[in-house]
């Protein structure tokens, strides 16, 4: 197609250690296969993930024919971002204006893609709008991953009817009603959106491409039971109070640990004593865990889709998941996605056939996932 697309990343995601980091890169491969020019935007510095020549080198080997855009970013471009997520809580009517405000200088390459007609931005998160140093609104798509005010809330225990949580809910809406288009992850946001910004276009795609996993069966199975994350309060409070409240009853089995999650000092206190538990650590290529796992269990609370669970699914590994985790997928799981509970655990781990089951209907609705959102009306909207 021909649009020019520009992919907006807030700093480095070639390491993949987080869900989202897994969704921006699948979200990339899927856009420059449907158009021949894309670049991904991004600003060299960053507090978490800097672009380093390592990243970029990663880049340029798991994107061939996309190209990377890096400017500085820093102070100026920060302060500008705090002015205008100020301004939108004020203000949220002018919110096509306050985002297209730039700090004169500190971005020209950025100055030069807005400039340039056929630029069509493809933002992730939200707040992606107001960190870039000026952008179109009415050029702009954004893949919101999640409703923003509602996990600010949720995370730090507020009220959705307090004022802090209120002046975030217009910021939010306030952007999300002037850009071009949006995508949801889940159905439920997706018609949440659908309902509170009726004149703007909601896509909900739950996955950009399906997943091309060979699945080897015949791989011994040495983790009984594994859990995946990166290291947020959702997965640290789910999986450490799932464990202690547990251990009597898991204490038989051998679980795994993955990810940068194992870095919470909540999880590493349970491991010194508790011999079958395995802290993993992040590792770069999952495939061989989930090839030697059992199951894999998501026992966490928060908003969206658990990208982690659909990986797991896609791996063809059935999981046992929070009542959160389990609503948020698209309709079809119920060959292999189960509630978390011991009878659960214990019956999958002591039937085979029972397991074997379930891992293909995993990986039957892994693939499925691809089609079953509205891809192909993003697609469309990206080349109008």
């Amino acid at each position: 197609m021909a649009a020019r697309i520009v992919i907006f990343v807030n700093g480095d995601f070639t390491a993949p250690e987080s869900g989202s980091h897994i969704r921006f890169a699948d979200q990339i491969a899927c856009v420059a296969r449907h158009f021949a020019d894309v670049s991904v935007y991004s600003y060299r510095e960053h507090d978490v993930a800097p672009w380093t020549e390592a990243a970029q080198q990663r880049f340029a080997a798991q994107f061939p024919g996309v190209t990377l855009i890096l400017e500085p970013g820093g102070r100026p471009v920060r302060l500008a971002m705090r002015a205008k997520n100020l301004a939108l809580m004020a203000m949220p009517h002018r919110a096509r204006a306050i985002a297209a405000a730039s700090r004169h200088g500190a971005t020209p390459l950025l100055r030069a893609l807005v400039r340039d007609p056929r630029t069509v931005f493809l933002v992730n998160f939200t707040d992606g709008l107001t960190e870039l140093n000026g952008v179109p609104l009415e050029r702009a798509i954004v893949d919101t991953i999640d409703i923003k005010f509602v996990r600010y809330a949720k995370l730090r225990g507020l009220s959705l009817f307090g004022a802090k949580a209120l002046l975030r809910m217009r910021s939010e809406l306030g952007l999300l009603s002037q850009v071009r288009g949006l995508i949801a992850i889940s159905q439920a946001e997706a018609q949440a959106f659908r309902i509170l910004l009726p004149t703007t276009e909601t896509f909900y795609v739950p996955r950009y491409t399906a997943p091309d996993i060979a699945i080897d069966r015949d791989v011994p199975r040495t983790i009984d039971i594994l859990f995946v994350g990166s290291l947020n309060r959702y997965n640290v409070e789910g999986l450490a109070g799932w464990l202690a409240e547990n251990r009597a009853w898991l204490a038989p089995f051998k679980i795994a640990v993955a990810g940068k999650v194992c870095d919470a000092p909540e999880l590493r206190a349970l491991a010194r004593d508790w011999p079958a538990l395995a802290l993993m650590g992040f590792v770069d290529e999952l495939s061989g865990v989930y090839a030697r796992a059992a199951l894999v269990v998501s026992p966490v609370e928060g908003t969206g889709l658990n990208i982690k669970v659909m990986e797991a699914l896609a791996h063809g590994k059935p999981v046992l998941a929070s009542r959160h985790s389990l609503a948020a997928l698209p309709p079809g799981a119920e060959a292999c996605a189960f509630p978390i509970t011991r009878d659960g655990v214990e019956a999958m781990l002591a039937d085979p056939a029972r397991r074997g089951a379930a891992e293909v209907a995993a990986a039957a609705y892994g693939r499925a996932m691809a089609q079953s959102g509205d891809l192909p009306a993003l697609l469309g909207a990206l080349q109008r």
